[in-house]
């Protein structure tokens, strides 16, 4: 083999390795991306979760058809495919579990939560959308829900026309 025969050699291999580098850090970009939405959107999971755990609860139990229908639209949510299931259903149980032991103190931690988002009005009429879904999950919206799903309208500066109210 002489220098030039080499020389093409090297060439070849290091514009493998150049491919294999570039491959690498887009697969890199693309994993810190991902890890990065999925800090940014914490606080608006978080709200999501919390919110469905005041409906949930607000008749004082946890029924499973709420349940059922939260992670039904969490597994088909953009923003909580993000998260695993097992992370989702922690955290909304985290939430539920304060709200049915202690309703004020429970309800105080979820609202604090949901205002985390409300000055991004977009996720703020999402967490209202998610949780008037999960309310009438069950077949309908009691008096209870409705009277939270509003208070939420309220507590995070929304058009209560928007929603009916």
């Amino acid at each position: 083999m002489g220098f030039a025969e080499w020389l093409n050699d090297q060439k070849k291999n290091l514009g493998e390795s150049v491919d294999w580098l570039s491959d690498k850090l887009k697969e890199q970009k693309k994993n810190v991306e991902g890890s990065i939405m999925k800090v940014t959107n914490k606080d608006f999971m978080q709200a999501i979760l919390a919110g469905c755990a005041l409906i949930a609860a607000a008749d004082g139990k946890l029924e499973l058809a709420e349940k059922e229908k939260m992670a039904e639209f969490i597994k088909g949510s953009t923003i909580m495919s993000l998260y695993s299931m097992s992370e989702v259903l922690d955290e909304f149980n985290k939430y539920a579990e304060v709200v049915i032991a202690d309703y004020n103190t429970g309800k105080k931690e979820c609202i604090d939560t949901i205002l985390k988002i409300r000055y991004a009005k977009g996720e703020a009429k999402e967490v209202v959308r998610f949780c008037s879904i999960i309310a009438a999950s069950d077949g309908s919206v009691n008096e209870k829900e409705q009277a939270i799903i509003k208070e939420l309208v309220e507590t995070l500066e929304l058009e209560p026309k928007e929603f009916g109210f």
